[in-house]
């Protein structure tokens, strides 16, 4: 029987269901304007949960029906098509793509773009994006051009493996003189209750990693392949004219509702997932059904079913032009360029299905034959590796003069340089230290020895620690400095100190964690990671006996709230311990931040604007953002607030560059090179706070 009987399909047109090409056109138009306008729906990532579901729908209806037709699952056949299918126009956007970056975007950028075009082509970008620990919620305009191939990825994983697994299946069925459908659908229940349980507790744990991760997503194939089992004869209970109408509309209300009430606070994939993954495996179950009051009347309107059609090749355009249009116009997106987006994001999907889609699977060019398509495929994979190559090679090159170019400079800086000069308008022709094409990477996060002074994401029970400074004169006061990387950030001056024997030094910084009892919203945070490295710091900070704890937070975190106890409340309670126990709690407020002023990235907007670096100022209202810590020092007996907001802006701008240093490695780290030029300001006032 075929995967598709049951009710009967007027409207379907060429083998193809229309409720399904209904479905696509939603999926990606909730992708799409998503990333176009994340505010209108927060949840639109799950269009791609709703890809999925499909994806493992049609591939196990088509891998069972060929099992039934020719005794086998014919793996070379199966693999030959969908090189055809979908290889052609992925590829030719990734050429595209990294011919635009060269055109386009700043230098700093190629390298990164260069590798993860090259896992792009060999589908395994999600396992770059996840080793990396990307934020998906994050992905803005200083993002890769390509970083939404990750979902293609987790997708050319599924066809390699997912006919494998049913093969298997299947033949240890037939071993065993059982139902061949029943030996799949054991095989792939197994899976997606594996994988389930697997999302769950690693979205928890590590939900940057788990958004990216293949293992986390398979059990969303799984369903749309064990549905595509179940629907080889109809239910019994959807034999009903109510139970085809009610499902569809169901389906759809549970994928309008997670677009709409899900968001980047919300943990995902985990159980969240399963919302939108219920919702297409519902619209699907349908059938299609023809009834009077049917969603049919929605998805049915032939503009619906066209972008269903070109959803494939809109969903790899769409994003390229997302990250590469603001460097067109020069300026962030705009309601007008956003729409713009969406139009050409259309024009661009339809022109590749016309001219790059069908020819290659509708006409002999290449025959549906393993050994031929492999050397096909191969031959494509060059031609996208060669421009990302050259962006590579022309970056390193450029990267390495810069480095060069860095060591002459800082053997002979001014007496004026960096933080010894007042905030203000920076000169044409400026020499700028380091080169923004570096700035990246201007960071300091190990001792001399190389050991690394903060501990990672990934690191969620590991209490890193550095010393620095004459740890052995007892005369000196003993220093610690805690507290994320906006605490991190301020490690190079306190090492100037310490190496020029003003104090004695200890580090205990974590990413992401702030020194307090109330924790970010992030997942991995929430009383997770950050409440153990807390508690691991405290002990230690109790047990040492420190004269002074310095501790700075970044001041962009959401916190939670839990008990009515505010972040400002939670800082206060570990800094009350602390002076309890005869230590002074000295917290730096947190810097000017570029990104909340639009700067998302200064380096690159510097690289961009090379004879005008002004261009990149940001206004210091909007920079400034309310930082808890303000608060817990004024209610916090024998705390104290250093606040530096006059090294870095004038009464109403802060420049990008000052006194030729260049200030920020992104839109809210310092490089290490201001920071190590701010160490005589930092010095006088912490003087000022008692310290010294």
């Amino acid at each position: 029987m075929s995967p598709a009987s049951g009710p009967a399909r007027p409207d379907a047109d060429r083998g193809r269901r229309r409720d399904i090409q209904g479905l696509r056109a939603l999926a990606v138009a909730l992708v799409v304007v998503y990333h176009a306008a994340p505010r209108l729906v927060p949840g639109g990532f799950v269009g791609v949960d709703v890809f999925f579901v499909i994806s493992g729908f049609l591939i196990t209806s088509h891998l069972i029906s060929g099992e039934a037709r020719d005794g086998r699952i014919r793996l070379g056949r199966f693999y030959a098509r969908r090189a055809k299918r979908l290889l052609p126009a992925a590829l030719l956007v990734l050429v595209c793509t990294a011919i635009g970056t060269y055109f386009l975007l700043p230098k700093g950028s190629w390298p990164t773009t260069a590798l993860q075009v090259m896992a792009s082509a060999v589908y395994v970008q999600n396992w770059a994006l996840a080793a990396a620990a990307t934020d998906y919620s994050a992905m803005g305009a200083d993002s890769s051009p390509v970083q939404h191939y990750w979902s293609l990825s987790v997708e050319e994983q599924f066809y390699a493996v997912w006919p494998l697994l049913l093969a298997v299946a299947i033949g240890i069925a037939k071993k065993i003189r059982r139902d061949p459908v029943r030996g799949a659908t054991v095989a792939l229940a197994l899976v997606a209750a594996l994988s389930l349980a697997a999302s769950m507790v690693w979205t928890r744990a590590d939900p940057d990693s788990a958004y990216f991760s293949t293992f986390t997503r398979a059990w969303e194939f799984a369903a749309g392949g064990l549905l595509a089992l179940a629907m080889r004869r109809t239910p019994m209970w959807l034999r009903g004219a109510a139970a085809r109408t009610a499902a569809p509309w169901l389906g759809l209300a549970a994928i309008s509702l997670s677009a709409a009430l899900f968001s980047d606070e919300t943990p995902f994939p985990g159980l969240a997932a399963a919302v939108p993954v219920l919702g297409a495996v519902l619209i699907i179950v349908g059938n299609d059904p023809t009834e009077r009051f049917s969603a049919r009347v929605l998805y049915r309107w032939r503009p619906v079913q066209y972008v269903g059609d070109i959803s494939y090749s809109i969903y790899l355009w769409h994003w390229p032009l997302i990250v590469l249009l603001p460097w067109i116009t020069d300026s962030a997106l705009t309601p007008v360029t956003r729409v713009v987006v969406v139009l050409v994001s259309l024009g661009l999907g339809a022109l590749s299905k016309r001219f790059v889609e069908d020819p290659f699977l509708r006409r002999p060019l290449v025959a549906n034959t393993a050994p031929r398509t492999a050397v096909v495929v191969v031959a494509a994979t060059l031609l996208v590796f060669a421009p990302a190559a050259t962006l590579y090679y022309s970056a390193s090159t450029a990267i390495a003069a810069a480095k060069q170019d860095y060591r002459v400079r800082v053997t002979s800086l001014p007496a004026d340089f960096g933080a010894a000069s007042a905030p203000g308008p920076v000169g044409r022709g400026t020499a700028l230290v380091p080169l923004p094409l570096i700035a990246p990477d201007d960071i300091l996060r190990t001792d001399a020895a190389g050991r690394r002074c903060q501990a990672g994401t990934d690191d969620f029970d590991q209490l890193v620690s550095c010393r620095f400074g004459p740890q052995a004169d007892s005369a000196k006061p003993k220093v610690a400095l805690v507290g994320d990387s906006h605490a991190a950030q301020w490690l190079p001056a306190f090492a100037s100190l310490a190496d020029s024997g003003d104090l004695r030094l200890t580090t205990y910084l974590r990413s992401g964690c702030p020194l307090s009892e109330v924790f970010s919203t992030r997942a991995d945070d929430n009383g997770g990671a950050c409440k153990r490295w807390v508690a691991a710091t405290r002990q230690a900070l109790l047990e040492s006996d420190y004269d002074f704890v310095i501790v700075s937070a970044w001041s962009g975190t959401n916190y939670v709230t839990a008990g009515g106890e505010s972040a400002a409340q939670g800082m206060s309670t570990v800094w009350s311990e602390l002076i309890a126990a005869g230590a002074s709690v000295i917290a730096i407020r947190d810097n000017p931040l570029p990104d909340q002023a639009g700067v998302y990235s200064v380096p690159q907007c510097l690289e961009r604007n090379e004879k005008d670096p002004n261009q990149c100022s940001f206004a210091r209202e909007a920079a400034l953002v309310a930082d808890p810590q303000q608060a817990a020092a004024e209610y916090t007996p024998g705390a104290h607030l250093v606040d530096l907001t006059a090294l870095f802006c004038g009464p109403s701008v802060c420049p990008p560059v000052i006194g030729g240093a260049v200030v920020y490695t992104d839109g809210q780290h310092l490089t290490k090179t201001f920071a190590e030029s701010a160490a005589p300001q930092l010095k006088v006032a912490l003087r000022s706070a008692g310290l010294g």
